[in-house]
């Protein structure tokens, strides 16, 4: 920031403490945890992110010391994940007092201040160098200042906390979610009411008939004059009398049995017949009443709420205060030359949203200027002006949702380089790479820990600012589309709701359990007959609008007991930033406004699961997550029963193991032609499991699949008296001398390799193998 904007340098370092706080103290209870022997890769996971964002808040307020002893606590905590281990003894004093040092900058501070300084300057570097030094040596000896007393903290703010000069705002919000829960408790009980009101419907059909022969066994039973009113103790003393004449019949006239009988039933009728009528006219009065206590409610709530959403809305302006002022240093840091425009900054959003993505936005500045835009002389060669033009916009999408656009007109994602390094990482294999569309490589970027930048920097070069982006954007309920142009320029939209007041789920059963899905997911609900299904590699699929979606039991996702064998099939078509595809659910009930609750600091990440809502009945349901339910999904696909007909019972079966959807088709298409019966297998513990629900007459694997590859899962064969003699057949780019013996070794009959691979070859070799196996 230039020294010509002392008042929002003060608004900026009073936000950044606060922001600052809230991480120092989230990292020392994860430090806490290292030191306890629990170096989880989630938790080195979460310190990392923690200190990667502090150093960018720090970047943002131009407090140097600061971010350069975050940037070395980034760099020690990146040596511990990529060696998949936790901190030395040497390594966790050393990140205490690092700790220490950042809450004594902290707290050296006031409203007044506009920069954040240490004094003791040698120290610190002292201590940067140690921390630097302890990246390769983990049990490094610690000469750095004494162990001090730890930094006075200051009032770290609750998780979820709004950042306002009022209490009491907190308190006032509360209070709507409770007046929501009135308001659908009100409406539960009006429900109730007059459901039960239904319920006397069928007693009015009978009263008339009831009347009529009342009066016609009045005067055969010798009953008193009609003139008495029935009271419930003449019923008592009439059940009584008629006991007693019961008990004594032996000595009675039997016609005066009958008439004192008759008697009791006609006064106990007229009772029941005066009861009932009060009743019904007092519970339709009480539900009358609730009716309207749940307007008013209902009323009284949106009102309220609609102007408490007033209060905390916020102008756009707030969240890019002071960023047009940080692309311009960041751009002269760089050798480069950069503007930022905002239009649309007048739009009002939510504060606590505004507030979650300061940090993801300022991500996407940091990557646009160092990986995104040239340099001037780039430019110039490219054609394009000298100086670099980054803009945000604002755009109102709908009522309920708002659109934040970034975009750069520099050199565009290099999908080719991000897919090349996905493959060097390991996240892929060139077989699933081949596969992508450009939408899915560019997608690639979002993984943590991927980077095409070939040196670490001050601004990035850790792969983790886009995943952070990404995170951020789906827990406040949005997604994010990616538009690249390569030579042309990149912009991301990012589509989020304009407050988190309300939170609009569709209510389902599944296993006799009900769950909640977000309406923001959901393109439709269908209701299709189960003929309508097809099968593609064994995978369920349903085609609609000229497309082929994948269809999933959310019952069998969430490891429930599904209904089986249902002719009509109930569907949601859903929505995600990746794709579309099918649930399959027992009973779609209605769609409501809910308060989305957190599942609590116990359960802060549970997988598929956002929270929990609170019914009008008091019933707590967990509140999906769509994402969650894709990616497993995905890794949890197993092969659906395919019907056979009597002549593919006939034909011989074979189960080939591939990753790659690509290879996996060729495979089963070469197979088939050739007359085999063809189940797929889309990794090797997929494999596995089909061998133990069915017999084969050989194995086709590949080698490099996830979970259990191509060698283990040959040797789990060999090691199983059923499977001990299946002809098992490895199919894989490994070409090495080593890999061939370790296959043979593990127990294959064969080894062909992908580069030199023929069909005619592979179907000589199963003929030739099956052919020994039906030998006496």
């Amino acid at each position: 920031m230039t020294t010509q904007q002392p008042q929002l340098q003060q608004r900026l370092l009073t936000a950044f403490r606060q922001e600052a706080t809230e991480r120092l103290g989230s990292l020392r209870d994860a430090l806490a945890s290292l030191e306890q022997a629990d170096a989880t890769p989630d938790v080195l996971e979460t310190v990392y992110r923690e200190v990667h964002s502090l150093k960018g808040a720090a970047r943002a307020v131009n407090a140097q010391q600061f971010e350069r002893l975050c940037q070395k606590l980034e760099s020690l905590f990146s040596a511990l994940k990529q060696h998949q281990r936790g901190p030395g003894q040497g390594q966790i004093t050393l990140i205490n007092q690092a700790l220490q040092r950042l809450q004594r900058i902290l707290n050296s501070t006031d409203e007044h201040t506009t920069k954040l300084v240490d004094a003791d300057d040698d120290t610190l570097q002292a201590l940067c160098t140690a921390l630097e030094q302890s990246c390769t040596d983990p049990d490094i000896q610690v000469p750095v200042e004494q162990a001090a007393a730890p930094a006075e903290v200051a009032i770290t703010a609750e998780p979820g906390k709004l950042r306002v000069s009022s209490q009491a705002l907190d308190k006032l919000w509360f209070c709507a979610e409770d007046l929501l829960d009135t308001r659908l408790e009100s409406a539960e009980l009006a429900s109730e009411l007059k459901q039960a009101q239904a319920d006397f419907t069928c007693w009015h059909r009978y009263r008339y008939e009831l009347s009529a022969a009342l009066r016609v066994l009045q005067p055969a039973s010798g009953s008193p004059s009609d003139s008495a009113v029935p009271t419930f103790t003449t019923t008592i003393s009439a059940a009584k009398t008629n006991t007693t004449i019961t008990a004594h019949a032996s000595n009675t006239e039997p016609n005066s049995v009958t008439a004192q009988a008759q008697h009791s039933l006609i006064v106990f009728a007229q009772w029941a017949t005066e009861f009932l009528q009060q009743w019904d006219y007092r519970i339709s009065q009480l539900a009358r009443m609730a009716a309207q206590l749940a307007m008013r409610s209902t009323s009284l709530e949106t009102a309220f709420r609609q102007e408490l959403q007033q209060v905390l809305l916020m102008p756009c302006a707030s969240l890019t205060e002071g960023m047009p002022a940080m692309v311009q240093e960041l751009a002269e840091a760089a050798s480069k030359s950069a503007t930022l425009t905002i239009s649309g900054a007048e739009y009002q959003v939510d504060k606590r949203i505004l507030e979650e993505l300061r940090s993801p936005l300022q991500h996407l500045l940091r990557n646009a200027v160092d990986h995104g835009i040239e340099t001037v002389q780039q430019r110039k060669s490219a054609g394009k002006a000298g100086s670099a033009r980054l803009s945000i916009d604002f755009i109102q999408l709908s009522s309920n949702r708002f659109g934040l656009r970034f975009s750069d007109d520099g050199r565009g994602i290099d999908t080719e380089a991000v897919t090349a390094k996905a493959i060097q990482q390991g996240v892929l294999t060139r077989q699933q790479a081949s596969a992508l569309s450009d939408a899915e490589r560019c997608r690639l970027i979002f993984r943590s820990g991927l980077s095409t930048s070939p040196m670490l920097t001050e601004l990035s070069g850790r792969g983790l600012g886009l995943a952070i982006v990404e995170e951020k954007v789906l827990r406040l309920n949005g997604d994010i589309e990616i538009c690249n142009q390569p030579g042309q320029g990149c912009s991301f939209m990012l589509a989020l709701p304009v407050s988190l007041s309300t939170y609009r789920i569709l209510l389902v059963r599944v296993a006799g359990q009900l769950f909640a899905i977000p309406c923001q997911s959901i393109n439709r609900v269908l209701r299709m007959p189960a003929t309508a299904l097809r099968s593609v590699e064994n995978r369920a699929v349903l085609p609609i609008a000229e497309q082929s979606l994948p269809l999933w039991s959310l019952a069998d996702l969430l490891q429930l007991t599904p209904q089986h064998n249902q002719k009509m099939l109930q569907l949601i078509l859903v929505e995600t930033t990746e794709c579309q595809y099918l649930l399959q659910v027992d009973e779609i009930l209605t769609d409501q406004d809910i308060t989305l609750k957190s599942l609590g600091p116990q359960l802060k990440r549970v997988t598929c699961i956002t929270g929990v809502a609170r019914l009008g009945n008091g019933q707590l349901v967990p509140v999906l997550n769509m994402q969650d339910l894709y990616k497993r999904a995905c890794r949890t696909e197993r092969p659906m029963p395919v019907q056979q007909s009597a002549t593919s019972a006939e034909r011989q079966k074979l189960l080939v193991a591939e990753d790659s959807i690509t290879s996996r088709s060729l495979m089963k298409s070469i197979l088939e032609t050739a007359g085999f019966q063809v189940v797929t297998a889309v990794d090797g513990v997929d494999a596995w499991q089909a061998l133990q629900q069915s017999d084969f007459a050989a194995l086709i694997s590949d080698i490099e699949m996830p979970g259990l590859d191509g060698f283990s899962l040959t040797a789990k064969v060999r090691s199983d008296s059923r499977l001990a003699n299946l002809p098992v057949v490895l199919v894989t780019a490994l070409q090495s001398k080593e890999d061939r013996v370790r296959g043979l070794e593990a127990g294959a009959n064969a080894y062909i390799l992908k580069s030199s691979f023929e069909q005619d070859h592979l179907l000589d070799i199963l003929q030739q193998l099956l052919s020994q196996e039906q030998e006496p």
